[in-house]
Formats: structure tokens, sequence, C-alpha cells
């Protein structure tokens, strides 16, 4: 199994381990490492619901904008846009899906 870790984290292990086995992502392989990083940082904050998760989901979200080149203000708008057609979540309301 392999996964996406932080950079420190290597370190770490090569100052520990013997022969750690480790490469470095292909460009075509980031997309796909850094969602994944996103589904088990978004599991550990359901978890565990703290700031330092919360962190930690938002550090795989910065990378995202990195990889996709994004920027940060034109996804803003995009939200914003969306915030003034559809409004956010400040009523709470939960919808009942009716099963087939």
């Amino acid at each position: 199994m392999e996964k996406l870790v932080r950079d420190n984290i290597i370190q770490k292990i090569l100052d520990n381990w013997e022969n750690p086995e480790y490469r470095i992502a292909s460009q075509q392989e980031k997309i796909s490492f850094l969602l994944a990083k996103l589904l088990e940082e978004a599991t550990e904050l359901s978890l565990d619901q703290n700031q330092e998760e919360l962190a930690d989901v938002e550090e795989v979200i910065l990378a995202l904008y990195q990889v996709f080149w994004w920027k940060k203000e034109d996804v803003e708008k995009i939200r914003l846009q969306k915030l003034q057609k559809n409004w956010g979540f400040e009523k709470w309301h939960i919808l009942k899906i009716p099963q087939k």
C-alpha cells in the first residue's frame, strides 16, 4: 500500500529506519493521491472533531490548488456565486430522501 505523507515525515522515517521504501509521485499521480489523502483526513476529522484535523484537511485542499493550478480567489468567486444562488448552511435544513 502507498499513501501520500507530509515532506518531513520521510526525513523522520529515514532517521529511524534502515531502508524505507518511498518514491516521489509522478505528475499524473498527484491528483489521485491528494484526493485519497483528502478522504483520509476528512474521515479523521469526522472521528475526532478538532482544529488540528480541520487544519490537515485544509493543507490537502491547498495542495490541490497547486496541482490544478487554480487560484484561491477564483474558487472563492465560485463559492460566493453558489452562496448567492443556493445560500449556505445557516438554517441547517435536513432533507429526507425517499428510498427506491
